[in-house]
């Protein structure tokens, strides 16, 4: 409206630019606060390492409206719609080759590394190990 009437500095149509450029602000600053309030929330419930604080946040975030959709590639029976996953799913995971001897050089390769790094054969790392390691 404002363009069409030749971008006018004063008038109605002025002051209502004016006044729907602070509203469009005023909402952008307030996503960017809620957002980094949001990323500060779910930082510090992972940080205390309370999982249940995580996930109840997550949940927040999705609303608990989860809409399962009608319809997939056009397609609207369900079974239609499994099947399309299920191609969906078979290509991604045929999509890399698989080199046996490629996997069996990797995890030899690893192996050594543990056992060079001073752990024994049976060694076991877990993502606390991690977590303490990374801190």
């Amino acid at each position: 409206m404002w363009t069409d009437n030749g971008r006018p500095r004063s008038g109605t149509v002025a002051e209502c630019m004016r006044r729907t450029r602070a509203m469009y602000h005023y909402a952008v600053r307030n996503a960017k606060k809620k957002g980094e309030r949001l990323v500060q929330q779910l930082a510090e419930s992972m940080l205390s390492n309370n999982k249940g604080d995580f996930w109840r946040e997550i949940k927040k975030i999705r609303n608990n409206k989860s809409v399962r959709s009608k319809v997939v590639d056009g397609i609207s029976d369900d079974v239609d719609i499994a099947n399309v996953f299920v191609q969906s799913y078979r290509d991604l995971f045929t999509s890399v080759p698989y080199d046996e001897v490629h996997m069996q050089h990797l995890v030899y390769g690893n192996s050594v590394n543990v056992v060079n790094a001073g752990f024994g054969d049976d060694c076991v790392i877990n993502a606390d190990d991690l977590n303490k390691k990374f801190r």
